[in-house]
């Protein structure tokens, strides 16, 4: 019995170069398919791009001055600048409680808050004019002496405001 050799390339001679193509084809052809079924899977837009907008907004608490207890200290030399400055605020809204002379003297005014009193005290440190970095937590060693009972923010006057 004789041997049978492969197929069509027994009855037909093809060229090398055309044998090479009709594999790659077919290497290309499983691609394009593989290719079309993974397409097929993807949501459509994957396909079909869409334009998205984000809107973030953010929410500024309103702040009551009146709700807020605000004693004023001298922290210099200048008589009177304690009562100027809680006269300033009770205008401005503020509930003001009486003006005191403070134990120490501070070189630039602070504004220092009870927990919780933080945005407030930057409403209040701006309704005098004064920077951000003005306020700052209310501790023991901020005020002397020690506020008054239902106190949220004490402003301790420096030269700055002062003058």
């Amino acid at each position: 019995m004789a041997k049978r050799t492969g197929g069509l390339q027994s009855l037909v001679k093809i060229p090398p170069e055309l044998r090479r193509a009709v594999r790659g084809g077919s290497i290309g052809l499983a691609m394009f398919v593989v290719g079309i079924v993974i397409f097929a899977g993807l949501p459509s837009s994957a396909y079909h791009p869409t334009t998205t907008t984000t809107t973030t907004t953010t929410t500024i608490p309103v702040i009551n001055r009146a709700s807020y207890r605000v004693q004023v200290y001298n922290g210099t030399a200048v008589n009177g600048a304690a009562g100027a400055t809680t006269n300033k605020l009770r205008l401005a809204g503020w509930a003001t409680m009486p003006a005191v002379t403070s134990n120490t003297t501070v070189v630039s005014s602070i504004v220092a808050y009870a927990p919780g009193d933080l945005a407030a005290a930057v409403l209040c440190a701006q309704d005098l004019g004064l920077p951000a970095s003005s306020v700052k937590r209310l501790t023991i060693s901020t005020a002397n002496p020690l506020p008054a009972t239902g106190t949220n923010i004490v402003v301790i006057i420096g030269p700055d405001l002062a003058g």
